[in-house]
Protein backbone atom coordinates (compact mmCIF):
# COMPACT_ATOMS: atom_id res chain seq x y z
CA UNK A 1 0.00 0.00 0.00
CA UNK A 2 2.82 2.36 0.91
CA UNK A 3 4.61 1.51 -2.30
CA UNK A 4 1.43 2.22 -4.29
CA UNK A 5 0.99 5.59 -2.57
CA UNK A 6 4.58 6.54 -3.34
CA UNK A 7 4.15 5.53 -6.95
CA UNK A 8 0.95 7.56 -7.22
CA UNK A 9 2.58 10.65 -5.63
CA UNK A 10 5.56 10.36 -7.96
CA UNK A 11 3.25 10.13 -10.97
CA UNK A 12 1.35 13.25 -9.91
CA UNK A 13 4.58 15.20 -9.34
CA UNK A 14 5.94 14.10 -12.71
CA UNK A 15 2.73 15.10 -14.48
CA UNK A 16 2.72 18.53 -12.82
CA UNK A 17 6.38 19.18 -13.67
CA UNK A 18 5.81 18.12 -17.30
CA UNK A 19 2.82 20.46 -17.57
CA UNK A 20 4.85 23.34 -16.10
CA UNK A 21 7.67 22.81 -18.58
CA UNK A 22 5.22 22.64 -21.48
CA UNK A 23 3.56 25.87 -20.35
CA UNK A 24 6.93 27.63 -20.01
CA UNK A 25 7.88 26.54 -23.52
CA UNK A 26 4.63 27.98 -24.85
CA UNK A 27 5.33 31.34 -23.19
CA UNK A 28 9.05 31.57 -24.03
CA UNK A 29 10.03 32.74 -27.53
CA UNK A 30 11.45 30.14 -29.84
CA UNK A 31 14.94 31.59 -30.07
CA UNK A 32 16.19 28.97 -32.49
CA UNK A 33 13.30 29.65 -34.85
CA UNK A 34 13.89 33.38 -34.50
CA UNK A 35 17.53 32.98 -35.39
CA UNK A 36 16.79 30.85 -38.47
CA UNK A 37 13.53 32.41 -39.63
CA UNK A 38 14.39 34.19 -42.92
CA UNK A 39 11.54 36.65 -42.40
CA UNK A 40 13.23 38.05 -39.26
CA UNK A 41 16.15 40.33 -40.11
CA UNK A 42 19.04 40.65 -37.68
CA UNK A 43 22.09 42.90 -37.45
CA UNK A 44 24.92 40.36 -37.56
CA UNK A 45 27.99 39.32 -39.55
CA UNK A 46 29.80 41.72 -41.88
CA UNK A 47 29.17 45.43 -41.29
CA UNK A 48 29.51 48.39 -43.67
CA UNK A 49 28.27 51.90 -42.89
CA UNK A 50 28.43 54.87 -45.27
CA UNK A 51 27.61 58.19 -43.67
CA UNK A 52 28.02 61.69 -44.99
CA UNK A 53 26.56 65.11 -45.37
CA UNK A 54 24.16 66.94 -43.14
CA UNK A 55 20.49 67.70 -43.14
CA UNK A 56 20.72 71.45 -42.80
CA UNK A 57 22.96 72.40 -39.94
CA UNK A 58 26.30 72.00 -38.22
CA UNK A 59 28.24 74.05 -35.72
CA UNK A 60 30.92 76.71 -35.96
CA UNK A 61 34.44 75.51 -35.35
CA UNK A 62 35.88 76.11 -31.93
CA UNK A 63 39.28 77.70 -31.32
CA UNK A 64 41.74 78.18 -28.49
CA UNK A 65 40.83 81.81 -27.70
CA UNK A 66 38.94 84.63 -29.45
CA UNK A 67 42.00 86.84 -29.01
CA UNK A 68 44.32 84.43 -30.84
CA UNK A 69 44.66 83.80 -34.57
CA UNK A 70 42.26 81.04 -35.55
CA UNK A 71 39.92 79.76 -38.22
CA UNK A 72 36.19 80.29 -37.86
CA UNK A 73 33.55 78.58 -39.97
CA UNK A 74 31.61 75.35 -40.34
CA UNK A 75 32.65 71.72 -40.50
CA UNK A 76 31.04 68.44 -41.63
CA UNK A 77 32.20 64.84 -41.44
CA UNK A 78 31.73 61.75 -43.57
CA UNK A 79 32.58 58.17 -42.54
CA UNK A 80 33.15 54.76 -44.12
CA UNK A 81 33.08 52.16 -41.34
CA UNK A 82 33.87 48.46 -41.88
CA UNK A 83 33.73 45.76 -39.24
CA UNK A 84 32.27 42.54 -37.88
CA UNK A 85 29.89 41.39 -35.16
CA UNK A 86 31.72 39.25 -32.53
CA UNK A 87 28.77 39.35 -30.11
CA UNK A 88 25.01 39.77 -30.75
CA UNK A 89 24.39 43.43 -31.61
CA UNK A 90 28.03 44.49 -30.97
CA UNK A 91 30.10 45.70 -33.91
CA UNK A 92 33.87 46.34 -33.84
CA UNK A 93 35.97 47.62 -36.71
CA UNK A 94 37.91 50.40 -38.39
CA UNK A 95 37.08 53.22 -40.70
CA UNK A 96 37.98 56.18 -42.87
CA UNK A 97 36.84 59.73 -42.21
CA UNK A 98 36.65 62.74 -44.50
CA UNK A 99 36.08 66.15 -42.94
CA UNK A 100 35.40 69.35 -44.86
CA UNK A 101 35.46 72.87 -43.45
CA UNK A 102 34.86 76.36 -44.81
CA UNK A 103 35.21 79.76 -43.22
CA UNK A 104 37.41 82.76 -42.55
CA UNK A 105 40.80 83.49 -40.98
CA UNK A 106 40.43 85.64 -37.88
CA UNK A 107 43.29 87.89 -36.67
CA UNK A 108 46.89 87.26 -37.71
CA UNK A 109 48.51 87.75 -41.06
CA UNK A 110 45.59 86.43 -43.15
CA UNK A 111 42.78 88.15 -41.25
CA UNK A 112 39.63 88.14 -43.39
CA UNK A 113 40.82 85.58 -45.96
CA UNK A 114 38.41 82.77 -46.84
CA UNK A 115 39.60 79.18 -46.46
CA UNK A 116 38.62 75.66 -47.50
CA UNK A 117 39.94 72.68 -45.57
CA UNK A 118 39.77 68.92 -45.87
CA UNK A 119 40.80 66.41 -43.23
CA UNK A 120 41.27 62.73 -44.17
CA UNK A 121 41.66 60.38 -41.24
CA UNK A 122 41.59 56.77 -40.01
CA UNK A 123 40.34 55.27 -36.78
CA UNK A 124 38.60 52.48 -34.88
CA UNK A 125 34.95 52.31 -33.86
CA UNK A 126 32.36 50.40 -31.87
CA UNK A 127 28.65 50.29 -32.69
CA UNK A 128 25.95 48.65 -30.55
CA UNK A 129 22.42 47.54 -31.38
CA UNK A 130 20.61 46.90 -28.04
CA UNK A 131 18.12 44.75 -29.97
CA UNK A 132 19.81 43.14 -33.02
CA UNK A 133 16.48 42.80 -34.86
CA UNK A 134 15.69 46.50 -34.56
CA UNK A 135 17.32 49.63 -35.91
CA UNK A 136 18.27 51.71 -32.87
CA UNK A 137 22.02 51.91 -32.32
CA UNK A 138 24.74 54.03 -30.73
CA UNK A 139 28.49 54.06 -31.17
CA UNK A 140 31.82 55.82 -30.84
CA UNK A 141 34.78 56.51 -33.13
CA UNK A 142 38.38 57.48 -32.26
CA UNK A 143 41.16 58.23 -34.71
CA UNK A 144 43.75 60.57 -36.13
CA UNK A 145 44.01 62.65 -39.27
CA UNK A 146 45.80 65.37 -41.22
CA UNK A 147 44.24 68.76 -41.93
CA UNK A 148 45.06 70.62 -45.14
CA UNK A 149 43.90 74.24 -45.36
CA UNK A 150 43.80 76.24 -48.59
CA UNK A 151 43.87 79.95 -47.77
CA UNK A 152 46.36 82.56 -48.90
CA UNK A 153 48.86 79.66 -48.73
CA UNK A 154 48.56 75.95 -48.01
CA UNK A 155 48.90 74.97 -44.37
CA UNK A 156 48.58 71.64 -42.59
CA UNK A 157 48.39 70.06 -39.14
CA UNK A 158 48.05 66.63 -37.50
CA UNK A 159 45.17 65.99 -35.12
CA UNK A 160 43.54 63.44 -32.85
CA UNK A 161 39.77 63.22 -33.13
CA UNK A 162 36.70 61.36 -31.96
CA UNK A 163 32.96 61.14 -32.50
CA UNK A 164 29.81 59.86 -30.82
CA UNK A 165 26.92 58.80 -33.03
CA UNK A 166 23.42 57.42 -32.56
CA UNK A 167 20.40 56.88 -34.76
CA UNK A 168 17.95 54.49 -36.36
CA UNK A 169 18.47 52.20 -39.37
CA UNK A 170 15.31 51.11 -41.19
CA UNK A 171 15.42 47.91 -43.21
CA UNK A 172 15.16 48.39 -46.99
CA UNK A 173 16.39 44.92 -48.02
CA UNK A 174 17.61 41.58 -46.71
CA UNK A 175 20.85 43.11 -45.40
CA UNK A 176 20.57 46.80 -46.28
CA UNK A 177 19.27 49.58 -44.04
CA UNK A 178 18.79 53.31 -44.56
CA UNK A 179 18.71 55.66 -41.61
CA UNK A 180 19.52 58.95 -39.94
CA UNK A 181 22.38 59.47 -37.49
CA UNK A 182 23.15 62.30 -35.10
CA UNK A 183 26.93 62.72 -34.87
CA UNK A 184 28.97 64.86 -32.46
CA UNK A 185 32.59 65.29 -33.57
CA UNK A 186 35.61 67.01 -32.03
CA UNK A 187 39.35 67.20 -32.76
CA UNK A 188 42.33 68.51 -30.83
CA UNK A 189 43.44 72.10 -31.38
CA UNK A 190 46.41 71.94 -33.75
CA UNK A 191 48.94 74.52 -34.94
CA UNK A 192 48.81 75.02 -38.70
CA UNK A 193 52.22 74.96 -40.39
CA UNK A 194 53.19 76.25 -43.83
CA UNK A 195 56.41 76.13 -45.87
CA UNK A 196 58.05 78.58 -43.44
CA UNK A 197 56.95 76.78 -40.26
CA UNK A 198 54.23 77.73 -37.79
CA UNK A 199 51.67 80.00 -39.46
CA UNK A 200 50.40 81.32 -36.14
CA UNK A 201 46.92 79.85 -36.70
CA UNK A 202 45.22 77.05 -34.84
CA UNK A 203 42.60 74.70 -36.19
CA UNK A 204 40.13 72.75 -34.00
CA UNK A 205 37.04 71.50 -35.84
CA UNK A 206 33.89 70.74 -33.84
CA UNK A 207 30.58 69.74 -35.37
CA UNK A 208 27.15 68.36 -34.61
CA UNK A 209 25.18 67.14 -37.58
CA UNK A 210 22.34 64.96 -38.76
CA UNK A 211 23.47 62.68 -41.55
CA UNK A 212 21.90 60.11 -43.86
CA UNK A 213 23.49 56.69 -43.47
CA UNK A 214 23.42 53.54 -45.59
CA UNK A 215 24.22 50.25 -43.83
CA UNK A 216 24.93 46.69 -44.93
CA UNK A 217 24.72 44.42 -41.89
Amino acid sequence: MLTLARTFAFSIAFALSTAAVAHAEELAPDTQATATDPSIRRHDGFYLRLEGGGLGFDTAQAHASPSLAHLDGTSKQGFILIGGTPLPGLVLGGGLRQGTSHGTFVHGRDDGFRFDAFTPGVGAFVDWYPSPTRGWHLGAYAGTGMTFVNGSTWTHAAEIDGALFAGYDAWIGEQWSLGIDATAFAATSSALADANGDSGYRFAPRSFQLGITLVYH
